[in-house]
């Protein structure tokens, strides 16, 4: 029965991909060579992606961003004529809030909602927006839920678009040189279901334990756990055969008889 259950264990350890979530995007290597592989970004820099089919209607945006300044800002737009999701985190000039900013096409008009944060400068902060298949958008800032409303409808994304990854400031940029550092990617993920608000948590947790650097996904989390539960089983069941008594059955060895016939 252990054997059973540590093979079980293995298995969902090395068919944990296929359990895992999907990810949506496929990373194009456009744009400033210099910093294409990099988590800066700069006055010129743009990090694009390719977007899959969303068949659920229901996707997280998960993303580690570095604000240089105060007046950094970041978006990930895929615009596609009412098609596809635009999320980010604006800073008004004006009023100096920031605000996350969550919008996607419904094919007849866009869906925006967002709430006012304080995403500090100059260090690591985690934006999550989830879509469910109602239309119900949630914010979150580092694990904790910013805001949740419901629109009534359902994103609509079409394969092949492209999502572009940008940085930008609401300061003038007149006279900015263009190697100017407006923030830091550390990274960006968009997967085919709405997580849960503990799952958003434990995403944010699992990331800021690697300062920044989060698991792009889940199915290698997965993996772990069923490996790591399978070579416990394993450990347990070794234990337990030790301490059985080593027996040797006793053995009558009849004597053989060997019949030589004269014919």
């Amino acid at each position: 029965m252990r054997i059973c259950l540590v093979a079980i264990c293995l298995l969902f350890a090395g068919f944990s991909k296929s359990w895992g979530r999907q990810s949506l995007l496929t990373e194009i290597t456009e744009g400033r060579s210099a910093d294409i592989h990099s988590d800066v970004f700069r006055a010129d820099t743009t990090r694009r992606y390719e977007v899959k089919a969303c068949k659920g209607h229901a996707v997280t945006i998960s993303a580690w961003v570095w604000l240089t300044t105060s007046q950094s800002s970041f978006f990930a737009a895929n615009d596609a004529f009412f098609y596809g999701l635009i999320f980010g985190l604006e800073c008004s000039k004006a009023s100096a809030e920031q605000r996350l900013m969550t919008c996607f096409g419904t094919a007849k008009a866009w869906e925006k909602t967002g709430g006012v944060v304080d995403c500090p400068s100059g260090c690591w902060n985690h934006l999550v927006a989830t879509i469910e298949p109602t239309g119900r958008v949630t914010e979150y800032l580092n694990g904790q839920q910013v805001v949740s409303t419901s629109t009534g409808k359902q994103i609509e994304i079409v394969p092949g678009t492209i999502l572009s990854v940008m940085f930008g400031s609401e300061a003038s940029t007149a006279g900015m040189p263009a190697d100017t550092e407006l923030g830091r990617l550390g990274g960006f993920e968009v997967y085919d279901s709405a997580m849960s608000p503990v799952e958003v948590n434990a995403l944010y947790l699992a990331g800021h334990e690697h300062q920044g650097q989060p698991i792009k996904s889940l199915s290698p989390m997965a993996a772990g756990v069923g490996l790591v539960l399978g070579l416990v089983v394993l450990a347990f069941s070794l234990r337990d055969r030790a301490k059985k008594p080593l027996t040797t059955p006793s053995i009558t060895i009849q004597p053989r008889v060997r019949t030589i016939s004269p014919y």
